[in-house]
């Protein structure tokens, strides 16, 4: 935990490795809800079915959603979701020309008693 996950219409032609976003995605996860980024798990998912505004091919997408424990302060995941949303469009930004760019991010806060899984820190020490 935490689980991100960018999503992104096939229509943006990404030229540059996601690891960086989501490494910036992590440390600002460590520095604002004190996560240990040994437990980020992100991804992205792009995808060539998707249908924007009236179907006009140069509307594009990219929507991170950021799954976190209920546990963790308002503000600092008010922090967590501005500072995301400003490394996304900082990192499509030379990657739309032409396209009508609408970035998103979401923060999802996930009930902690009904989360379950094995903590890097159990696999490590094992």
């Amino acid at each position: 935990m935490p689980h991100i996950t960018l999503e992104y219409s096939s229509n943006i032609r990404i030229n540059k490795d996601f690891g960086s976003l989501f490494g910036q995605i992590h440390q600002l996860l460590e520095r604002s809800l004190m996560v240990n980024p040994l437990n980020c798990k992100s991804r992205a998912i792009c995808h060539d079915n998707f249908y924007i505004s009236k179907g006009d091919p140069k509307h594009a997408f990219a929507h991170l959603q950021i799954k976190v424990l209920d546990k963790h302060p308002f503000e600092g995941k008010q922090e967590v979701g501005s500072g995301a949303f400003e490394l996304v469009k900082e990192f499509f930004k030379d990657q739309i020309e032409g396209l009508i760019f609408q970035p998103s991010v979401e923060i999802h806060e996930m009930k902690g008693d009904l989360y379950y899984k094995l903590a890097v820190e159990e696999i490590l020490n094992n």
